[in-house]
């Protein structure tokens, strides 16, 4: 519960510190991919629609030191009826770059971020 807290406070502190700087067009701020660092992880984020959004593999990942981070966001969905419904209003695919190129992967705000915590046990 503590790495939760942590990683919560962390996010909120973060996300309202940036904004979008004067004169920054909207184009090259929705190109602006940053990682950030979690207890020495990095979290992959993207800045779309005057907000962060951050990979939901990364957050879920860090906060279960889950080997199949996938696997358990599926039995988390599973579980939880409710995030299972309104999955696709709190994932949003956006294109991140990874070590292999540019892939589609789910994102989500500071929003659905705190809710897909609220179903982790």
């Amino acid at each position: 519960m503590k790495k939760l807290n942590k990683f919560a406070t962390n996010i909120k502190k973060e996300n309202f510190k940036i904004k979008r700087k004067k004169g920054m067009s909207k184009k090259k701020s929705q190109k602006n991919i940053q990682p950030t660092i979690f207890e020495e992880k990095k979290v992959r984020r993207i800045w779309e629609n005057e907000q962060w959004y951050f990979v939901i593999a990364d957050i879920v990942q860090i906060l279960t030191d889950s080997k199949d981070v996938q696997g358990y966001i599926k039995d988390m969905r599973r579980r939880d009826d409710e995030l299972s419904t309104g999955w696709w209003q709190i994932a949003t695919p956006l294109s991140i770059e990874t070590a292999g190129g540019t892939q589609k992967m789910n994102c989500a705000n500071l929003r659905g971020i705190f809710r897909i915590i609220q179903s982790i046990p």
